[in-house]
């Protein structure tokens, strides 16, 4: 018999470094929805060669839907993954485009301020 505490699941998206607030600027709410597609297509096609290298369930193809049931399950299923936070693989992206974009707009000032105060002198 269960004793424990029932709680509420965590709320995933406030976990998920991909989650958009209102607050982003477009440009970086599209680069999160650009890296989670990715994520998602990336899933898709490790799961499609899983499948295909025969760790799926017993093959079925005599079903004329078969492949297209498939193909849109497994589209479902790397979406909502991805959607969620997934691997991390998108998150990653995201946060080495962001820092690498900060950096280049740092040199970018320095180099600005520098010039500007050579032309002064």
């Amino acid at each position: 018999m269960f004793t424990g505490n029932l709680q509420s699941p965590p709320n995933i998206a406030s976990t998920n470094a991909l989650a958009t607030s209102p607050s982003d600027p477009p440009q970086v709410r599209k680069l999160k929805k650009a890296a989670t597609d990715f994520e998602a297509m990336l899933l898709a096609k490790w799961w499609s060669s899983m499948k295909e290298s025969g760790l799926g369930a017993g093959d079925d193809s005599t079903d004329p839907g078969h492949d297209t049931l498939d193909n849109m399950g497994i589209q479902a299923m790397s979406s909502a993954v991805a959607s969620r936070g997934g691997l991390g693989i998108g998150a990653m992206l995201v946060h080495s485009l962001l820092s690498n974009a900060e950096e280049d707009a740092q040199k970018s000032a320095s180099k600005l301020t520098l010039s500007c105060s050579n032309s002064m002198a």
